[in-house]
């Protein structure tokens, strides 16, 4: 076998995993749905044949059509709790995208009641590794997988079968298929690495035309007090990224997270907004709305409290997560007044007027050529 195919088994992650260990993990999860809904799995308004999503439940069978995930990872977990009926097999697959690979340059996961369960294949053939393992006793089962470079780690049922060393390309997606049956799916989430802190240094490497002293940070907090601050704007201009952060709005307030917008434009107008906002309800201009032009999925917002966010742009493709739930989704090239909005630009926090603050801000560059 291609000792680029060969499997090395390990008793753990270990400390060369892109993912560095921290109190929060737990909490940095993202679903990859919604309850009621197969949104970033599918053409907007279609409907994928032969899958029924109700209650965060994903159910198919063998005459259910693949699935494609719109997202695309570098370094990344993905957990999954899954059933089959007996010769059914759920197929998970890492597919390259664009034309940064072969078609059949992709590696599957096989998840079933029989002896393929756990199997790793790359481009048709199968991986050394453990032996199938012995299936809990349960109606669900769990399932892990995770890429740290070209590492791939599978385990199921708490038993590290794989760590496998694959040459797939730098951006997957991922797929979903069900063959021989029927199978049930749920809790389908994904966890990328954090990247690196914009606050670390201060406000080093941040800039307003307004006023920067109306902007403060204090113990990792970003805080603004009454006006003048107008955008916090970075310096550096970001394209592709995942942004995650933690915001406490004072209630009855709303602030925004600009992106991709021009050193001197103003994000609503010349760049993206998504919007801060605490008043309830489901509107246009709602939390997570892209100011302007699409409102969000749902809510997940608390006011006056700490809502952790995360914002991923890749290419047209806009998404926030609030408390790990999916809120907002939109191909942007769909929209017409969001199609022509540039694909670069700065990152910032609007200054509306009220208290707002933030922390715990990390963006992953995902244009970048080391990612993974």
């Amino acid at each position: 076998m291609n000792r680029l195919l060969a499997a090395v088994l390990i008793c753990g992650w270990g400390a060369a995993s892109a993912f560095a260990v921290s109190s929060d993990d737990a909490q940095r999860w993202l679903t990859l749905t919604r309850p009621d809904s197969l949104v970033g799995w599918h053409a907007a308004d279609a409907k994928p044949e032969g899958w029924q999503m109700a209650g965060g439940v994903l159910r198919g069978d063998q005459q259910s059509a693949p699935l494609r995930c719109e997202w695309a990872f570098g370094n990344f977990e993905v957990e999954l709790h899954w059933s089959a009926q007996p010769g059914a097999a759920w197929q998970i697959g890492c597919a390259p995208i664009g034309d940064e690979g072969k078609p059949e340059e992709a590696a599957t996961l096989t998840l079933s009641d029989g002896e393929a369960c756990g199997r790793l294949t790359y481009n048709g053939r199968t991986l050394a590794g453990e032996q199938a393992p012995e299936l809990r006793d349960a109606d669900q089962h769990h399932a892990l997988l995770q890429r740290s470079g070209k590492t791939f780690t599978v385990t199921i049922d708490g038993r590290q079968l794989y760590a496998a060393e694959l040459p797939l390309t730098a951006k997957i997606q991922l797929t979903l298929d069900l063959t021989g049956g029927a199978g049930e799916l749920r809790n389908l989430r994904v966890r990328e690495p954090r990247g690196e802190s914009l606050l670390q240094d201060g406000l080093a490497g941040w800039w307003t035309p307004g006023n920067i002293e109306a902007w403060s940070i204090e113990d990792g907090v970003l805080s603004k007090f009454g006006r003048g601050g107008n955008y916090l704007r970075s310096e550096q201009e970001y394209s592709d990224f995942t942004l995650s952060l933690e915001y406490k709005l004072v209630e009855g307030n709303n602030s925004g997270i600009g992106i991709r917008t021009p050193r001197d434009g103003w994000p609503s107008r010349d760049g993206m907004e998504l919007q801060i906002y605490d008043r309830p309800g489901l509107e246009p201009n709602s939390n997570m709305s892209l100011y302007g032009h699409v409102k969000p999925l749902a809510r997940a917002d608390r006011p006056d409290q700490w809502n952790r966010t995360v914002v991923r742009a890749q290419g047209r493709l806009i998404s926030a997560w609030v408390d790990g739930q999916l809120v907002q989704h939109a191909d942007t090239s769909q929209h017409q007044g969001l199609k022509n909005k540039p694909l670069s630009g700065w990152i910032g926090f609007q200054d509306h007027g009220g208290q707002i603050a933030f922390r715990d801000v990390y963006l992953l560059d995902l244009s970048a050529s080391e990612q993974p």
